[in-house]
């Protein structure tokens, strides 16, 4: 039987404390010098809906039940990202693995999510193209965002590297990795860790999306980030959301597991 997931309609909310580099200036003289600070990382379970079946083990995991008002669909369009209103229309089935009945919001092809999170608003926004949407341990990937230099930089340890078959039929390699983390250097130095976890199971991170999704003129980050090879896992990271001090991530999580 499968286990009962993480419940999508209720809000649920868990800090953890993360160590991020944080670039100090010194103004006296001129230098720059890197400190170890401590950034809380806060991830909210609410206001985001994947697209596929939710299993639904107890009432507040009914979407048709808990999705109420106005939804926004974020769907990839290419070199953009299209948010737009959707409209509620929900499906019934039955889960055979898990033995147990279920509800899916019909999505259109190549949706990553349907949302009431504030901060995004219906619209069409250019996609920041990344010369690879997978930052290994000990890669660099440098892009430029409103003209401005950024990076991404992958930490982490490599037990073993393969070649496997991507979707449309490329070899690329793959690496089982464990104390993965994925940190943004802004302009000014500062690194902010956008992921931080001790282990994959067949899966690691993909970047969906950078892009200016709250209107403050820095990057934004979509990150498909499963944990299990049957887990669906998504995270939001808006600028906005972002200080020295914390960091807040929107969640959302689907279990497929038999």
């Amino acid at each position: 039987m499968g286990s009962a997931p993480s419940q999508q309609a209720v809000v649920a909310v868990r800090d953890i404390e993360q160590d991020s580099q944080i670039n100090d200036l010194q103004s006296d003289s001129g230098s720059t010098t890197a400190q170890k600070k401590t950034r809380k990382t806060t991830f909210v379970e609410d206001k985001i809906i994947l697209p596929g079946a939710y299993r639904i083990w107890e009432e507040a995991d009914d979407l048709a039940r808990n999705m109420k008002g106005e939804w926004l669909e974020l769907v990839l369009d290419q070199s953009k990202l299209v948010i737009e209103p959707i409209t509620l229309i929900f499906e019934n089935g039955f889960d055979a693995c898990a033995g147990i009945k279920t509800t899916a919001l019909k999505c259109q092809h190549n949706s990553l999510m349907s949302t009431q999170v504030s901060m995004l608003k219906q619209g069409v926004y250019k996609a920041t193209t990344l010369i690879n949407d997978r930052v290994w341990p000990n890669d660099k990937v440098d892009f430029t965002f409103n003209g401005q230099p950024y990076q991404l930089q992958g930490f982490g340890d490599i037990s073993e590297t393969e070649i496997v078959h991507a979707e449309d039929g490329r070899e690329m390699l793959f690496h089982a990795v464990s104390h993965y983390e994925l940190q943004l250097i802004d302009p000014q130095g500062d690194r902010i860790t956008l992921v931080s976890e001790e282990s994959f199971n067949d899966t690691f991170i993909q970047i969906k999306f950078v892009g200016d999704l709250d209107g403050d003129n820095k990057p934004d980050f979509i990150i498909a980030a499963p944990r299990d090879y049957e887990e669906e896992r998504i995270l939001l990271i808006l600028s906005t959301d972002t200080d020295p001090e914390t960091i807040r991530i929107h969640e959302a999580t689907r279990q497929f597991d038999c």
